[in-house]
């Protein structure tokens, strides 16, 4: 008498043999694979436990509603007190809406929350609402620390001057640049934060790049100012330690040192943007 068969045709018994062998490869499945499947437990907890310390400081930097709450009850408040209370307006959405919510992961930052406290402010009274544009938010949000420092300090010093340091070898056309803009009161301005002498350049030159990709400042390589003011700076620049170090490489071989005059300046953009977020 023939098996009987399933909905897919094959016999009864043949699939009962097939079940039969699979329940017995499962515990040799288990033995062979249990000591890594364990192994690998353990290593994803000890990551769990490691990810879970260096991730608690951050918890408590995430700002929830009554953070912001109080933020706007104190920062803005303070900003907007000794206007008449005639020319205080709603802000437009398309500007305190990201803003509160870029807020939740800055505010622990204080340069960062002055400038969404003043820009909120900003939109706010009728005489400066339309200088709040909803782009600034995005630009607040884009930077560190180091570049609203770094920012703050150019359009202070605008135009600043800047000397390039590039490096020049015997035998081979062209020069190759290793210090795009260097200003030494500049640098300073990274020192303070407790960056290393070794990062300065290249920590400066990703801040200077980010600021120009957030059209707040232009990097001029090729012109130099000519005020006597900005020469004596650039004087000073070429006989400061910074530019001395690399003179000091040049006794070593056939490399010699080039220095450059540049400068940086604040765009349009950035002086709009400087306005309304340094009330």
């Amino acid at each position: 008498m023939s098996d009987q068969a399933d909905d897919s045709g094959a016999p009864a018994s043949s699939l009962a043999r097939q079940a039969t062998e699979l329940a017995r490869a499962i515990p040799v499945y288990q033995d062979a694979f249990q000591p890594m499947m364990q192994e690998a437990g353990r290593a994803l907890s000890v990551v769990g436990r490691a990810v879970n310390v260096a991730i608690a400081p951050i918890r408590g930097l995430v700002w929830g509603a009554e953070r912001v709450e109080d933020w706007l009850a104190t920062k803005v408040a303070a900003k907007l007190e000794l206007k008449p209370v005639g020319e205080i307006v709603a802000p437009d959405l398309t500007v305190a809406g990201p803003l509160i919510e870029a807020l939740r992961f800055n505010g622990h930052k204080p340069e960062l929350s002055e400038m969404y406290a003043s820009l909120l402010a900003g939109s706010m009274q009728t005489s400066t609402q339309h200088m709040a544009h909803p782009t600034f938010v995005e630009k607040i949000r884009s930077m560190t620390t180091l570049d609203a420092k770094v920012f703050e300090f150019i359009a202070e010093n605008d135009p600043l001057p800047t000397i390039e340091v590039a490096i020049e070898t015997a035998g081979v056309v062209g020069t190759a640049s290793l210090a795009p803009f260097v200003n030494n009161q500049l640098f300073g301005v990274a020192k303070s934060l407790g960056f290393p002498p070794e990062k300065l350049i290249s920590v400066m030159q990703s801040s200077l790049e980010n600021l120009e990709d957030l059209s707040l400042i232009k990097l001029v390589e090729s012109k130099f100012l000519t005020s006597e003011d900005h020469l004596r700076e650039y004087l000073s620049i070429e006989n400061g330690t910074i530019c001395q170090a690399f003179r000091e490489l040049d006794a070593e071989g056939s490399r010699s040192h080039v220095f450059r005059r540049g400068y940086v300046a604040i765009t349009q953009i950035g002086r709009n943007f400087r306005s309304i977020t340094s009330m």
